[in-house]
């Protein structure tokens, strides 16, 4: 990945989650494994 890179869009493909408001699912895969995604995002205060 490069810095800038778009990683995820928002849309409305999942019929049983079609109520919800828009929302965007997010994980960091590491060698095949989830791992936290805390340590790459900016901190929020």
């Amino acid at each position: 990945m490069k810095k800038g890179q778009v990683i995820g869009a928002v849309g409305r493909t999942a019929p049983y989650e079609i109520e919800d408001p828009p929302h965007l699912h997010f994980e960091v895969l590491k060698d095949g494994k989830n791992i936290d995604p805390q340590q790459y995002l900016p901190k929020i205060s």
